[in-house]
């Protein structure tokens, strides 16, 4: 009996602990890269917005479904060829300068692309 009370503050501890943890990280979260690429913008963002190529060209993409092709309102599934399917849709789009794309899963992402 005792070793069960024993083990049971330790799962509430470590409960407590990982809550105490969770409330040190940030809601929200932002990284920069940039990248140079030797293309003009136009056959860049041609590439990037071709969404049934992708797969063509992104080894980790198998197969991508188009949910609603209206251009700057484009939903679509990415199916990595590992871990679960990927719900995307367009945020904003001024070609061929900017997109903004968010996904959702464990959580909400937005991605921003300008070029």
């Amino acid at each position: 009996m005792k070793v069960l009370l024993i083990l049971a503050c330790g799962v509430v501890g470590l409960a407590i602990a990982v809550g105490v943890a969770g409330l040190f990280v940030p809601a929200t979260r932002s990284t920069t890269g940039t990248r140079e690429i030797a293309a003009p913008a136009g056959r860049v963002w041609a590439l990037l917005t071709d969404l049934r190529a992708q797969p063509s060209w992104r080894q980790e993409i198998a197969t991508v479904e188009v949910l609603d092709p209206a251009p700057g309102h484009e939903r679509w599934i990415k199916r990595p060829r590992r871990g679960p399917p990927i719900h995307f849709r367009t945020e904003r789009q001024q070609a061929p300068l900017e997109g903004i794309v968010a996904f959702d899963g464990p959580a909400t992402v937005q991605w921003t692309g300008r070029l």
